[in-house]
């Protein structure tokens, strides 16, 4: 079995890569909770109507209301699709060259900015507190 070797658009032939990194997962945490929030929401809401109004589903008005549901969950799906692919495709690339930034800023806007190694002069990292 081969493994293939990652690499990006702008990789010279002879360029190999030293790291390739992502944020940390806990920074998804967020999407992950607007998620499961989204949907006990619906459920609840849902659990609520049936509970104290059992003739609703009798009516003419429960295809809309369930139809707004699935709509609703469908719009949490996507926004939850959309934060996971900017998380998943924003990329740090160190080089034995230069230092690539990946940044998907849209669904179909990416920026993409690259420093030679070279021309780094200073460094300054900081931290501050507990965590």
């Amino acid at each position: 079995m081969t493994h293939k070797k990652p690499y990006f658009d702008t990789q010279d032939a002879d360029e190999k890569i030293i790291l390739l990194l992502r944020r940390h997962p806990l920074i998804f945490l967020g999407p992950i909770f607007r998620l499961v929030f989204g949907f006990a929401l619906l459920f609840t809401v849902r659990y609520i109507i049936r509970a104290f109004w059992p003739a609703l589903a009798e009516t003419s008005f429960y295809p809309p209301t369930a139809l707004a549901g699935y709509f609703f969950s469908l719009l949490l799906i996507l926004i939850f699709f959309i934060d996971w692919l900017d998380y998943y495709l924003d990329v740090w690339i160190v080089t034995d060259r230069r230092i690539v930034n990946i940044e998907q800023r849209r669904l179909f806007n990416r920026q993409v900015s690259e420093q030679r190694i070279f021309r780094v002069q200073d460094v300054t990292s900081e931290s501050v507190g507990l965590i």
